[in-house]
């Protein structure tokens, strides 16, 4: 099907069996349906075993797309196996992709557009190279606001379930689980974007190569807040549960991170920051955050890593300030929750947290407890085995003040 009309709607249709290639008529794109030029509406469509050379196995589009109760099966493309969009903007709700495949977004690709969507799902699709799920290429005018589930999605390259590019803001309610990326984001992968409001959950999220194993948000422009849950992820570099850093000019750090009602539990890394591994902000403030916490605050299980900073590693920070903390359980010094024979405990400091070059710490109300080096040593002083603070004095901020009140380490 192809349209070059204002204005297009089609209900209860099936788009099957489509083929598009560059020896055609049509071209290489839009397996099943090329749109162009207005406003595109579907509803109750079903996109099932069609191929698209180049861009949208399914549906190619550079109207204004409003997609809705529909879903996409089986198709393929080298970019957007179910979708491709590079109109205006799109709007999506109760979508499901489900086994798409393609180089670029097995699932969906999306182009410099506004993009709202609820009740999306993304399963067991697969990218050769970026997002098996949702990929989203933005410019400083992009918006995106979504709520999506992301399950079984495989990627060899980064971001299994979602990967975006750019953007002046993301907006995410997500449930993200079982997805696998062989390099960074075994969940989402996202770079450059300029605000993020995260939330939602990461389970079971795996960074085969790379670093992030729930999520992998690098170079924050301007701010990012956070609100999930990082349950048993693991990634083979830095930041079991979440890898985060912000933007920086001329080495001074240009972004803010805030981390509210956020629980890191079982996350594990061969790297550094079981739970999380943080850099490069101006202000980090976190509120209810626990890192495997047990106790008053919460009833977590800890997190684990090989290098330092068993629940949290920070560095290269302006201001840290924490109310109500918790970490427990913790592990330094271990690989993949597996314990390294007490005679290697000095491989790694920071059971529960490791700090480095960290500006100002503040901490009220929190409480450390059971939280360890390696294999039978449990250490939960203020140094080395509970909280590592550490300063380069060749860097370009040390540590100048620190400050911890109403806290228990046990």
């Amino acid at each position: 099907i192809t349209s070059e009309s204002a204005v297009v709607s089609l209900t209860n249709l099936i788009l099957m069996n489509g083929v598009a290639m560059k020896t055609s008529v049509l071209g290489s794109d839009g397996g099943g349906l090329i749109a162009s030029s207005g406003n595109l509406t579907l509803t109750n469509i079903t996109g099932q075993n069609s191929f698209a050379q180049n861009a949208g196995g399914a549906v190619y589009s550079t109207m204004n797309l409003s997609v809705n109760g529909s879903s996409f099966v089986n198709n393929r493309a080298n970019v957007g196996g179910g979708i491709y969009a590079s109109g205006t903007s799109v709007s999506a709700k109760d979508v499901t992709f489900f086994a798409n495949y393609a180089h670029d977004g097995g699932g969906m690709y999306v182009q410099n557009l506004n993009l709202t969507g609820g009740g999306l799902v993304f399963e067991k699709n697969y990218a050769t190279n970026d997002a098996a799920g949702l990929y989203i290429l933005g410019d400083d005018t992009t918006n995106v606001d979504i709520a999506a589930s992301f399950t079984d999605n495989y990627v060899l390259g980064s971001g299994a379930a979602l990967n975006m590019i750019g953007g002046a803001k993301f907006a995410g309610n997500l449930h993200v689980a079982d997805n696998i990326a062989i390099h960074d984001g075994g969940g989402i992968y996202m770079l450059n974007t300029a605000v993020i409001d995260l939330k939602g959950n990461f389970d079971d999220n795996r960074s085969v190569l790379g670093m992030g194993g729930g999520a992998y948000i690098g170079n924050v422009v301007t701010s990012a807040n956070i609100m999930s849950t990082f349950l048993e992820n693991q990634s083979f570099g830095n930041g079991g549960g979440l890898y985060i850093y912000g933007n920086t000019v001329d080495d001074v750090n240009m972004a803010d991170l805030t981390l509210n009602l956020v629980d890191f539990i079982k996350n594990a890394t061969l790297g550094s920051g079981g739970g999380a591994y943080i850099f490069n902000f101006r202000n980090v403030v976190f509120s209810s955050v626990n890192f495997g916490s047990s106790g008053t605050i919460a009833s977590m299980n800890g997190n684990s890593a090989f290098g330092d900073g068993g629940g949290l590693y920070i560095k290269e920070v302006d201001n840290f300030t924490g109310k109500k903390l918790g970490f427990g359980d913790n592990r330094a010094g271990q690989s993949l929750g597996i314990d390294i024979k007490a005679s290697n405990d000095g491989l790694a400091t920071g059971g529960a947290a490791y700090f480095l070059n960290v500006g100002t710490i503040s901490m009220t109300n929190m409480r450390v407890s059971d939280n360890r080096l390696g294999g039978d040593v449990r250490l939960d002083e203020y140094i080395h085995g509970g909280i590592t603070v550490l300063a380069d004095k060749s860097a370009r901020r040390t540590t100048t003040k620190i400050e911890i009140f109403n806290t228990d380490f046990l």
